[in-house]
């Protein structure tokens, strides 16, 4: 292959989709700005985003979520519906906790519109490699996200539950060991671990936390 071809190869074709010319006219600009960019096509509205994506299929769509009838949402949607290859960037005035389903939704990226001329070139660069672009807002919603989803450990184990209802019930270490066939110095030490979850300083008040929080009932 001839220099000539691997330049032409490399260079990354984008369509820019969004309603408000002034922001529309500065990605076009930034896009331009950048010589391994090409400027496939750009759009007012979502319709004229997914004709011109299902026409040039770029290798990039910057499609503003505000698009009117067909909002970019809904573009997102149909490239994923038709199994286009266009990766879809999102540009979002307010990035925030539907980042996750976006993403599930099959978008390469979602920005704010407040990313930088040189984030939003690096972005495109990213997605088109094959990787996912979020800007910082997006980023924290998406670790929010991944907490909320997290199962919560259980706070003791089942054995220290064991012991914490046996104590409540007012048996001594001794007896509690027999009760569960354990040493003793093992059910202490079982006692240790939980004032210290607790933050019990002994074992009148070790009850009174777990009732608190519904340890006991």
């Amino acid at each position: 292959m001839t220099p000539a071809r691997l330049a032409c190869a490399s260079v990354i074709a984008v369509v820019v989709a969004d309603a408000q010319p002034l922001f529309r006219d500065a990605l076009v600009r930034v896009v331009r700005q950048d010589a391994e960019l090409h400027l496939a096509a750009e759009a007012a509205d979502g319709r004229a985003a997914l004709a011109a994506i299902e026409a040039r299929r770029p290798d990039v769509a910057l499609v503003a979520r505000e698009l009117g009838q067909l909002d970019g949402d809904g573009v997102l949607a149909a490239v994923a519906r038709q199994r286009l290859p266009t990766r879809v960037v999102l540009l979002d005035p307010r990035p925030g906790p539907d980042a996750c389903a976006l993403l599930g939704a099959g978008a390469a990226g979602l920005l704010s519109r407040r990313v930088t001329p040189d984030a939003l070139r690096a972005a495109v660069h990213r997605v088109a490699g094959g990787g996912t672009a979020l800007c910082a807002e997006a980023q924290t919603a998406v670790a929010r996200e991944i907490r909320a989803r997290r199962p919560e450990r259980p706070l003791l184990s089942p054995r220290e539950q064991e012991v914490l209802e046996l104590v409540a019930d007012g048996l001594s270490a001794p007896r509690i060991a027999q009760r569960l066939q354990l040493g003793t110095a093992t059910v202490r030490t079982h006692l240790q671990h939980l004032c210290e979850k607790l933050e019990a300083a002994d074992r009148a008040q070790l009850v009174r936390h777990a009732m608190r929080r519904k340890l006991l009932d």
